[in-house]
């Protein structure tokens, strides 16, 4: 690939051109695509910015240790790991870039970048990829800000002027497309002359070629063939039976999108990639070469116009039809652009309340849920969540106790611990990932114990939260450091028994991390849904395991913007309770694309206002109700988002005074008083309130837009009100 000058060359006047647009006025978004390299100082320089969508229009190009070097043109070989190879070419063959890139990076004054220069897209808040999952090599290790949108439609007005030659696509004979694109296009004796040699002069092929408006000289144009600058693929492609291409990476989403086979000859830039991506997914063949002989042209033409091929290509094409790309983008944008509610909307609880008094109250047999009248709607509901979680409860328990007596720790105390953390919350994200199941699929015990694991995911999490945070409450209980600390002292041991009890909670929530994969594997549910579960659960784990990192350095006393307190939430809770559970289910059930992404807005609304709920009680909670000490967010200066929202809106007097606070040494019961009685005068509450309400309106919409029954549909309100309505 061209690196130095696609990549490297074009930093600086981009990012100069793009901080001077930045400068002349107030943006909710910034997208640019892969190849916009001037955003990567803007992501590394650390001032306010906007969100930054990065738009993939070229094949996915992060390093992962399922495939090879991106640039290559290679497919993966299934059950090999190319991390190793991948460092190599990053690091050896790219050194020099790598270099080049940084030295640019800190003349404009920035860090560092902290992935390899082909992966910086992964750096932007999320990465729209132009395709869908199918087009793209299975990834273990997908990046969670990866959205996979499907291709732009394209349109053209009904009264388009066509070319007069159109009748002859109507003739009955097969129609190739042959086009060398809009970029790659000045030298035809590459892929168009060749193509109308091939196929010139046949009787049963009629010829289509697009010079993308080069001048170039063509030659002689075989009567069956006809040429033209542009053609609007949205009339061309319905009437096309192969395309012949260089494989310029929007014309190929396009040409599969109406399932059309694809003979791909291209060798530079991302085409060796987009061509070995066809050849993978069966949907076409590549000619590996830019310039292929009219020969092999020829016989690939008609080689790809068998059921084969075809077959693959519909595949795609019906995979893409399940996307909805403006949707999803708009949706993204939502997402990562929060609007803070106005002053005078402060408070607004139209649409929010109301739910809980006109919740749907249609329920039927799908759901294992008893029959009702629209008096006892909501009764029912509280039951049918009671119930889950008694089983999911049920489930984690008799699993602990098979493994305790495996690994032989009670003795310990562990189980105590256990029963503590794994057995004693609410069963949110095992209740999320059970209705993802069930938006796909009827109830299943098999599913349910599936679900049931992610208590043992979430035993993990909070054991090192508590170790992390020095806390001393968890549930209305001694911390589990603290617990096996003093089980430590009172047996009379040798050593250190603090060093001890972090020690053990820790390496208990290690233990507990592989349970709940060994829990989610021996579930009983088919190895086939498994292998559709897996890339999501890796990307949460890996997610939530960031989110922690993040939140180490969180402190509110280094002033960090309510935007990346947000983003930092989202990825060490909100994602993590609701989007990805239901994520994990509705894959588990083999749900279709658009269901899977509608879920995910859903859960992404949710599990922010879930969030964004905890923060209140944090401050303003009692210890009866979260579990913990009503002062420890406080305490430990943590930049939640009522502190940080504290700070940006209350005057200027208020916020020195409550600046001064977060900054004393140690934060007494006074002080913790008075820091409580300024947040709440800042107004801060309402306006989280508000937020909290709007993600709550945000995505019940959605999920009245789910082509699911009432059952279903009521279950989620059900739930999005129960996880975020929390009283104080």
């Amino acid at each position: 690939m061209e690196i130095r000058s696609s990549f490297l060359d074009p930093i600086v006047p981009q990012y100069s051109a793009l901080t001077a647009e930045l400068g002349r006025a107030v943006f909710d978004a910034v997208l640019v695509d892969v190849m916009y390299t001037g955003a990567i100082p803007l992501l590394l320089s650390g001032r306010s910015r906007p969100p930054v969508l990065a738009c993939g229009v070229v094949p996915l190009m992060a390093a992962s240790r399922d495939c090879p070097p991106f640039g290559l043109g290679w497919q993966p070989r299934p059950g090999r790991d190319y991390t190793t190879m991948n460092r190599f070419v990053h690091r050896v063959l790219f050194r020099s870039e790598l270099i080049r890139l940084n030295a640019v990076l800190r003349e404009l004054g920035v860090q560092n970048t902290p992935v390899p220069l082909l992966d910086w897209p992964v750096l932007a808040d999320r990465l729209l990829q132009f395709t869908v999952p199918e087009f793209e090599y299975p990834r273990s290790d997908l990046p969670s800000t990866v959205v996979f949108t499907g291709p732009i439609p394209i349109t053209a007005p009904a009264d388009i002027a066509l070319p007069d030659w159109w009748s002859a696509l109507h003739s009955g004979k097969t129609v190739v497309h042959v086009t060398q694109g809009t970029w790659n296009n000045s030298d035809y004796a590459q892929l168009l002359r060749p193509t109308l040699s091939a196929l010139g002069g046949r009787d049963d092929v009629v010829i289509v070629a697009c010079t993308g408006g080069s001048r170039a000289a063509i030659g002689p144009v075989p009567a069956n063939a006809h040429v033209t600058d542009f053609v609007p693929y949205a009339k061309l492609l319905p009437l096309v039976d192969v395309m012949v291409t260089n494989g310029g990476y929007g014309g190929v989403q396009q040409a599969l999108g109406y399932g059309v086979p694809l003979v791909v000859a291209g060798d530079t830039a991302d085409k060796p990639e987009v061509a070995a991506r066809v050849a993978y997914t069966g949907a076409g063949i590549d000619l590996g070469t830019a310039r292929p002989r009219p020969a092999a042209i020829a016989t690939a033409v008609d080689r790809v116009q068998s059921s084969e091929f075809r077959t693959a290509a519909k595949r795609l094409a019906a995979a893409m039809v399940a996307r909805s790309p403006f949707e999803t983008i708009a949706a993204v944008l939502a997402e990562v652009t929060p609007s803070p509610a106005p002053p005078a909307q402060r408070g607004r609880r139209t649409g929010y309340r109301a739910r809980s008094a006109t919740m749907s109250t249609a329920f039927s047999a799908s759901l294992p849920l008893p029959d009702t009248t629209a008096a006892s709607a909501t009764a029912s509901l509280e039951r049918w969540c009671a119930d889950v979680r008694r089983r999911v409860l049920d489930e984690v328990d008799a699993f602990v106790q098979e493994a305790l007596r495996v690994t032989a720790l009670s003795a310990a105390g562990v189980d105590e611990v256990l029963r503590q953390y794994a057995s004693g919350g609410k069963c949110l994200r095992s209740t999320f990932m059970y209705l993802g199941w069930l938006c796909g699929r009827d109830p299943d015990p098999a599913a349910l114990r599936a679900s049931a694991s992610l208590e043992l995911l979430h035993a993990f999490a909070l054991l090192q939260d508590d170790v992390m945070d020095d806390a001393v409450l968890r549930r209305g209980e001694r911390a589990a450091h603290l617990r096996l600390c003093e089980h430590y002292r009172a047996n009379g041991a040798p050593g250190s028994a603090p060093r001890f009890g972090a020690s053990a909670a820790t390496l208990l929530g290690d233990m507990c991390l592989v349970w709940a994969e060994q829990m989610l594997r021996e579930s009983g549910v088919a190895a086939d849904a498994l292998t559709r579960l897996w890339p999501r659960y890796d990307a949460m784990r890996i997610e939530l395991a960031a989110g922690q990192f993040a939140d180490l350095s969180n402190d509110a006393r280094s002033g960090p913007t309510l935007e990346s307190v947000l983003a930092i939430a989202r990825a060490k809770s909100g994602n993590y309770t609701v989007r990805r559970p239901l994520e994990l289910g509705a894959s588990l059930a083999g749900c279709p694309d658009r269901t899977l992404n509608m879920l995910g807005h859903y859960g992404s609304r949710i599990g922010e206002a879930f969030q964004l709920r905890d923060d209140l009680l944090g401050i303003f909670g009692s210890a009866a109700i979260t579990g913990k000490p009503q002062d420890s967010d406080l305490v430990q200066r943590k930049a939640t988002s009522v502190v940080i929202a504290a700070l940006e809106m209350a005057d200027a007097t208020t916020r020195l005074e409550l600046s001064e606070l977060m900054n004393l040494p140690v934060l007494d019961t006074v002080a913790v008083a008075r820091c409580r009685t300024l947040i709440a005068a800042s107004g801060a509450p309402e306006r989280i309130e508000a937020m909290i309400a709007d993600r709550v309106d945000a995505a019940i919409d959605v999920v009245r837009e789910l082509a699911l029954d009432d059952a279903r549909r009521s279950a989620l309100e059900h739930m999005a009100l129960l996880c975020t309505a929390r009283q104080l």
